[in-house]
């Protein structure tokens, strides 16, 4: 039976390319235009005609097709003449790059992926295969790609693209011919309707934005109709371009746009069309142009989102300097807040701007003492409120600057940077170190005294310490800095001597000198560029090389590189735990905070840096609930609505249960680890940390119980428990003991707690117990006689009534027992009975009467033990 290759019509290089390399997929399939090509397409048909077989649609009769392969298109109606062959074809598959539509194709198998162009996924496809590319056909290919493309230039570009093309030029594919058929030379008719469109420009404004519209008439199809509207977009200079004509029998729509505020695509749809964000076409049988002019006007109306303005993007308020603040303040302001430049506001009127530029150029050369006002640029550049994104771009390539003031009459009311515009053209995808800043919330002014903080938590020999380090870190150039917890509990008032060192520089030296200096051990990870010294006075300093870190998937262990501090606080998980202390002498004790987290703190809120952060390491939603509960915080909206993201993903699932492991742990290990557990519970986290586990109310009355019990214990027994193996054991009881089992294999524990995890997950000691009515001390040493420490635990959190206090009685009374035994195995010796089972019988059975207070002299135990045996005729 018939196999047909088809395209939309109108075809284009990307059309046509993706036909030729399906055909090589399916070589049984013919190829066949399903209506006019294009000028160029024509012309590159015309030349190559002998070496493509390509047939028209009216060369082929309509029949009972086997399969039909459709490329770059997933609409029925842009089939054209040959739309037929969808109800005539037992199998139907399509490739396309287009987003995907309610009304597309009813496919046996459908690919559609958006990239640049269809024909990037089927060359991707030939080389999974192995197929050979012939250089000709590499031509085709490359063409394709290369049109749909721009040359690279368009934003539906993808890495996958660049790489099809990379490829096809290793296959010999000839760029002279691609540029060839890429520059398009108009014909009279089509130069004629390019001036036709030009007199017939009407303006729409929606929302702020200005979008032209044209609508001509001509009597015959005129083809090139995209790339005249794309012509048209480049003359009249502006943002939004749509085409409307008509051709015989048929209204052509044809869209190009660079905002993402103006879906051309979704406006196309309307119509019956398709196509890309900023790029898309449809066609109207027999409609008319007023009709559909204003039905245009409609979905323009309910698509166009607002242009965005200074008001939507700026930061504030606004940092500002005085115009007799010195160089060295300038620069310690910008370091601190991240600005790459200040305003000079005098007499509350903005007066200048100073450039981090200049302040270090003014640095350099030892003017720290300086006002900036001597150095500050007096014309600068300013804009309102409403000014939109476009004008903020225009101005800031223009004139060379960096940050915009955003004025209100005489009032600055807000700055934007140019990482504030890369941020709202390209969002999360924007490679910035720090797309998620929050200095311009920062007072600078409330900031504590960190030397009388300092001063006031830690002794003199751990002060004489930290400038120690500073001192070591200047004599070689190298930045030294505090992080982590120690600062964040300092400001909270909490005490924590973890001490952690960033080196801008090598740690591994600095915490050499260190111990050279000041004695103790120094343990280096040359792999990590890191360094522990345990010191003399049991104080550990952790040292690690100022580092970034890079996730190559989700979940990944990152990779690392060294950097700056800005980037190592940067790779933190919240803001407050991305604080730094300077100990170099000559900024010892100054706080540096890029984040904000020092206002995070004060406000009692748990922020992420960046949204991906529980993507890259999912652990970090653990951490977030032990901080939230530590503290009492909150989750800031944003952070909240991330995590509830990366928990509806799954994302837990994606890392090791060790992991995951090392967290719970930590949760376990404080002051109130219930709140968390329970937190986690909230949050619906606990089935991807344990599989199967489902929370109810008895995990939570049990958990209550852990460290009261645990105190028990040790009182009792004077074993003190580890804390996370009682709770960890009772949480696991709640899921199934395969289940429980199989979790447990994967975790860094010893053999040993392995062990008594799983035994205690077998027994259920309490549930046994239950079932008795009121047993005394004799009858529970015949069921608890071997308890070990943990399984006397479990047993006290889950028995209840009465007998809950037979057991406490029991448990104590079992450990005076060898106070009150008078009877071992050298008594029984000299009793003339001979060695064997008989030992342990008859001492157990002792030890049960004199825990039910039946014997107590030595007398009466002899004599009990007489009785025992001869009711067994051992003696």
């Amino acid at each position: 039976m018939l196999q047909l290759i088809l395209s939309h019509r109108n075809i284009d290089f990307d059309g046509l390319a993706a036909m030729v390399a399906a055909k090589k997929l399916f070589p049984k399939g013919k190829m066949v235009l399903s209506g006019k090509a294009g000028p160029a397409v024509a012309e590159f048909l015309s030349l190559y005609k002998d070496s493509l077989p390509i047939l028209f649609a009216h060369q082929v009769e309509k029949q009972q097709l086997d399969r039909v392969v459709i490329v770059d298109t997933n609409t029925p109606e842009r089939l054209g003449e040959m739309e037929w062959a969808l109800d005539s074809a037992r199998e139907v598959l399509v490739y396309d790059h287009h987003p995907s539509q309610k009304d597309g194709i009813k496919a046996y198998r459908l690919k559609q992926e958006q990239m640049g162009a269809v024909t990037t996924l089927l060359v991707e496809e030939l080389a999974t295969q192995g197929q050979s590319i012939s250089a000709f056909e590499a031509t085709i290919f490359a063409l394709g790609i290369y049109q749909d493309t721009g040359a690279m230039t368009h934003p539906g570009t993808t890495p996958r693209d660049v790489r099809a093309v990379a490829l096809l030029l290793d296959k010999g594919a000839n760029l002279s011919v691609v540029s060839r058929f890429m520059e398009q030379h108009l014909d009279e008719a089509q130069q004629g309707l390019l001036n036709s469109m030009l007199s017939n420009i009407t303006e729409v404004s929606i929302n702020g934005i200005l979008i032209l519209v044209s609508k001509v008439k001509v009597e015959d199809y005129i083809g090139g109709l995209a790339y005249l509207t794309a012509k048209l977009l480049e003359i009249t200079g502006v943002n939004s371009f749509i085409s409307l004509v008509k051709m015989g029998k048929r209204v052509h729509l044809v869209g190009r746009t660079s905002l993402d505020c103006v879906p051309m695509h979704t406006i196309m749809a309307g119509f019956g069309g398709g196509g890309h964000p900023k790029a898309a076409a449809a066609t109207v049988k027999n409609g008319d142009p007023a009709t559909i002019n204003q039905q245009l006007i409609e979905l323009l109306q309910q698509n166009v989102r607002p242009l965005v303005t200074a008001a939507g993007i700026m930061s504030y308020p606004v940092k500002v300097l005085a115009p007799d603040t010195t160089i060295k303040e300038a620069g310690r302001m910008m370091l601190r807040y991240g600005h790459s430049g200040l305003p000079i506001r005098e007499d509350a009127k903005l007066v200048g701007m100073v450039s981090r530029r200049d302040v270090d150029k003014a640095l350099h050369h030892g003017l720290g003492h300086a006002p900036v006002k001597g150095f500050m640029s007096r014309q600068v550049k300013v804009i309102s409120p409403d000014t939109p994104l476009p004008e903020i771009q225009r101005l800031m390539v223009r004139y060379d600057v960096g940050r915009l003031p955003v004025m209100a009459g005489e009032k600055i009311v807000g700055i934007i940077s140019r990482s504030d515009i890369l941020r709202t053209m390209h969002g999360d995808g924007y490679a910035h170190p720090f797309n998620t800043l929050y200095q311009d919330r920062c007072d600078w002014q409330t900031m504590p005294d960190i030397l009388d903080l300092l001063g006031e938590q830690l002794e003199g020999e751990q002060l004489k310490l930290l400038a120690g380090i500073g001192r070591l870190a200047d004599e070689n150039n190298w930045g030294a800095y505090l992080v982590g917890g120690f600062v964040r509990d300092l400001l909270l008032g909490v005490p924590n001597l973890d001490l952690d060192i960033v080196v801008v520089g090598s740690a591994p030296k600095l915490a050499e000198k260190l111990s050279a200096e000041f004695g103790g051990n120094v343990r280096v990870h040359e792999k990590f560029n890191t360094a522990t010294v345990h010191l003399p006075s049991d104080i550990k300093v952790d040292f690690a090389t100022a580092r970034k870190e890079f996730y190559e998937y989700p979940a990944a262990l990152p990779t690392i590189e060294e950097t700056n501090l800005r980037e190592d606080l940067y790779r933190r998980d919240f803001t407050v735990n991305a604080l730094a202390i300077c100990l170099n002498r000559d900024e010892f004790g100054l706080l540096i905070d890029f984040f904000c987290g020092y206002s995070d703190l004060e406000e009692q809120r748990i922020r992420l840096l960046h949204n991906l952060s529980f993507i890259e390491d999912p652990t970090r939603i653990l951490r977030a609930v032990r901080f939230e509960q530590r503290y009492q915080f909150q989750l800031e909206p944003q952070t909240a609505h991330v995590l509830s993201n990366a928990v509806a993903e799954e994302a837990l699932k994606n890392i090791s249960p060790d992991r995951v492991w090392n967290e719970l742990k930590l949760i376990f290990a404080e002051n109130d680890p219930v709140k968390s557990l329970r937190r986690l519970a909230e949050l619906g986290i606990w089935p991807q940390i344990i599989p199967g586990l489902e929370w109810k109310n008895s995990i939570q009355e049990s958990l209550n119980k852990v460290i009261p019990v645990i105190t028990a214990v040790a009182d009792i027994t004077g074993v003190s428990l580890e804390r996370w193996l009682v709770f960890l054991t009772v949480i696991l009881r709640e899921t199934d003991e395969t289940s429980a089992v199989a979790w447990l294999d994967q975790l860094s524990i010893t053999k040993e707690q392995r062990s008594s995890l799983k035994r205690c997950l077998e027994e259920d000691s309490a549930a046994m117990l239950q079932d008795l009515e009121t047993p005394g001390p004799g009858e529970l040493h015949k069921l608890l006689k071997d308890c070990s420490p943990l399984g006397m635990a479990l047993i006290l959190l889950f028995i209840k009534g009465q007998v809950e206090q037979n057991v406490y009685q029991y448990f104590r009374l079992r450990t005076r027992l060898p106070q009150l035994l008078k009877m071992d195995g050298k008594v029984l010796g000299k009793m003339g009975i001979e060695p064997g089972p008989v030992y342990g019988k008859v001492l157990f059975a002792l030890e049960a009467a004199v825990l039910e207070g039946k014997v107590e002299t030595v007398q009466d135990q002899q004599r009990f033990v007489r009785n025992w045996l001869e009711s067994k005729g051992v003696l």
